[in-house]
C-alpha cells in the first residue's frame, strides 16, 4: 500500500504542482495579479517566466475544453473517437508552435503600432467568433427546428384525410 501511494510518479506530479502553486501565488503576490510580459525594465527571465504564465492559463482553458469532449466520449462509451481526438490535440499544438514564430516574424516585419496591431488582430478573433458562432447556430437551431417540423409533417400523413383538413385549417 505504501509503495502504491508513494512511488516516483506521485511524488513528482506532486513537486510539479506545488512548484506550480508558488509560482501562481508568488506572480499574483509580486506582479498583483495579470503578468505583463511587454512591462518595461523587466528581465529576460521574468518576462519568460510572465509568458509562460499566461501561455499556462491559456492551456487550462484548453484542457478544459478537451476534458468537456472526453466526458462526453466516456459517457457515451464511444471508444473509436479517442485517437482522432489525441492525435488533433497533437496537431493544435504543433500548429501553436508553428504560428507562434509566423507572427512574430509577420509582427516584426509590418511598421505598425502595437494599438494597430492589437486592433487588427482583435478585429480578426471577433471574426472567426461569428463564424464560429453562425455555424453553431445553424447546426443546432436550425437542425432542431427542421427535424421538429418533419415530425410535425410524418404525424399529418399518418393522419386520415379528414383529420389532416381539421390540423390543416387549424394551423393556417
Amino acid at each position: 500500500m505504501f509503495q502504491k501511494v508513494f512511488n516516483l510518479k506521485t511524488i513528482l506530479i506532486t513537486i510539479s504542482i506545488l512548484v506550480l502553486i508558488g509560482v501562481l501565488v508568488w506572480q499574483g503576490i509580486y506582479f498583483k495579479g495579470n503578468p505583463d510580459p511587454t512591462a518595461r525594465n523587466i528581465t529576460p527571465g521574468a518576462a519568460i517566466i510572465n509568458t509562460a504564465i499566461l501561455v499556462f492559463r491559456e492551456g487550462l482553458e484548453a484542457i478544459l475544453v478537451l476534458a468537456a469532449i472526453i466526458s462526453g466520449l466516456i459517457r457515451k462509451k464511444q471508444d473509436n473517437y479517442w485517437k482522432p481526438i489525441s492525435l488533433g490535440a497533437g496537431v493544435s499544438f504543433l500548429a501553436t508552435l508553428v504560428t507562434w514564430f509566423v507572427v512574430v516574424a509577420i509582427i516584426s516585419s509590418v511598421n505598425a503600432s502595437q494599438l494597430n496591431i492589437q486592433a487588427f488582430t482583435g478585429v480578426l478573433a471577433v471574426v472567426v467568433l461569428l463564424i464560429i458562432l453562425n455555424w453553431f447556430f445553424h447546426k443546432i437551431y436550425w437542425t432542431g427546428w427542421i427535424s421538429l417540423h418533419n415530425r410535425k409533417k410524418q404525424e399529418l400523413i399518418g393522419k386520415k384525410d379528414t383529420e389532416v383538413s381539421t390540423s390543416a385549417f387549424w394551423s393556417v
